[in-house]
């Protein structure tokens, strides 16, 4: 039998310590179509894509994911608007010199930042599942810069995460579960939000994961599941 202090050994060394050394070298053909840039805030170089011209329309991704969610919405939003999609702090490609509090304040005030360095007094914003919530807890906080909101299948309204996420929230097994992203998963998670898997190609999984091979955007991912307090946005909606 294996001693219970060796197994309680190994599970601290996977979660804490053990890094995988992932060989992912796919480059994103979606950024070498796109002229995506970087903008340096405090503490923050955040990745993102402006197109088209006219009013400002802000589009936010959903945890675990980047702007590369909206591929194909931003080709005919920019030629309406001025569409700004953005990579938040742990996820896609912004990168960061000290690791921020992964929690809705925190999240507000990048894009509050982010508005600020670009001259956008006041936008639409546009959130996906966690970005519908970031977006939600954004426009309770900075109301006068808010001009739309519109929420695609939005946290923030008392819908229960995935069961792999709600796991996560856990210590320990979120730190676990981080390490074991793999291209299945990826692929997986999405068979259960496409309804036509023929829509699921090789590419759109390739372009998911590969910022999901960076350590910083693994951590965070088990970091938004703890700290994004949903019961804080859930209340002001209920009244």
């Amino acid at each position: 039998m294996i001693p219970i202090t060796l197994v309680v050994a190994v599970i601290l060394y996977i979660a804490f310590v053990y890094e995988p050394k992932v060989d992912f070298p796919y480059q994103s053909e979606f950024l070498k179509e796109h002229q995506a840039q970087y903008l340096e805030l405090e503490g923050y170089k955040i990745h993102y894509l402006k197109s088209g011209e006219g009013e400002s329309v802000i589009l936010v991704h959903g945890g675990g994911t980047w702007f590369y969610s909206f591929r194909n919405n931003i080709p005919f939003l920019s030629k309406h608007f001025s569409v700004y999609a953005l990579d938040m702090p742990g996820h896609g490609y912004t990168e960061y010199s000290k690791e921020p509090r992964f929690d809705l304040d925190t999240f507000a005030d990048v894009l509050n930042e982010f508005m600020n360095k670009l001259n956008i007094s006041k936008a639409t914003l546009v959130g996906n599942s966690w970005g519908g919530g970031w977006v939600l807890y954004f426009a309770m906080k900075y109301p006068d810069k808010v001009n739309r909101l519109v929420l695609i299948g939005s946290s923030g309204f008392n819908v229960p995460d995935t069961p792999l996420w709600e796991l996560g929230k856990y210590p320990i097994i979120g730190e676990i579960i981080s390490k074991f992203i793999s291209l299945d998963l990826v692929r997986n998670s999405y068979k259960d939000v496409f309804y036509n898997h023929t829509k699921i190609t090789d590419t759109i999984i390739y372009e998911v994961y590969k910022p999901l091979t960076f350590s910083r955007n693994r951590r965070a991912t088990y970091l938004g599941m703890r700290n994004f307090d949903w019961k804080v946005t859930e209340k002001t909606c209920h009244g």
